[in-house]
This record gives C-alpha cells, structure tokens and sequence, in this order.
C-alpha cells in the first residue's frame, strides 16, 4: 500500500493507534485498528480493537477479544480472565512498514476515528475490518 510521505516519517509510538493490514500485500485494503501497548526487543505488541459498524464514521471501537471456548471474536468483554483472551498482534520493527499503513489514527473519547484521519484513511484506499463481515 503506497503511503503518504507524512504518514512514513511516523514512527511507532507506545500509546498511538495504528491501521494494520492482515498481510504485506500491496492487494490488502482491509485494516484492524491497534493501539501500540508496548515496544520490547525490537518487536511492537498491538491491541486489536474492533466494531460491528460498516460506516466508518460512526464505527466504534472496542478491544477485540477471541472465546477461548469456542473461538469467536467479539468486543463483549468476558467476565472472566478478560486479558488473556485479547487480541494481541506481535510485529517486528524491520517489518512493520509492510503491515502498518497508517502510524497515528486519532480517536475521540466515544472511540470513533476522528475525521481528519477517516480522510487520511480514504486517500490511501483503506477500509476497516467489520466483525462477522470482512473478519471471521
């Protein structure tokens, strides 16, 4: 995915929201929405979040967890043992440029991408992951 020479300046910053494509193929439009929770040995760990909502702006976002009992995604927060079933993405820095597409999505307190960045979003081509539509 072809970036914008603003966008590839970013950097990875603990506590940003990043666009993540499932794959480095150019081809891949769809992205999941992660928050940077932590950068260690050269490997960025991403918190998955996700919405049910086709539209964009009005999509809100939640951590995405995945059932240890019968593998399914939602953002319905389990009773028990929540942080284990999050999902968490690993990727290593050298690689990361093949995945990320965007470094610094701002989000509004309701969890909604701020407009600026759906525009940004636009430009390069990219739509979000939909739970039970465009992600298992």
């Amino acid at each position: 995915m072809a970036m914008h020479k603003e966008m590839q300046e970013r950097k990875l910053v603990v506590g940003n929201y990043v666009a993540l494509c499932d794959s480095a193929d150019p081809e891949d439009d769809h992205f999941h929405l992660c928050k940077i929770v932590e950068i260690e040995d050269n490997v960025a760990v991403l918190l998955n979040y996700a919405t049910f909502s086709a539209t964009l702006r009005t999509a809100r976002f939640s951590i995405m967890y995945q059932s240890r009992h019968n593998a399914r995604y939602t953002t319905e927060r389990p009773t028990i043992n929540a942080r284990s079933q999050e999902v968490i993405d690993k990727v290593n820095l050298e690689e990361a440029e093949d995945f990320i597409d965007h470094y610094d999505i701002q989000m509004t307190a309701k969890m909604r991408i701020k407009a600026k960045c759906i525009r940004q979003l636009q430009k390069l081509g990219l739509k979000h992951h939909v739970l039970g539509k465009t992600f298992p």
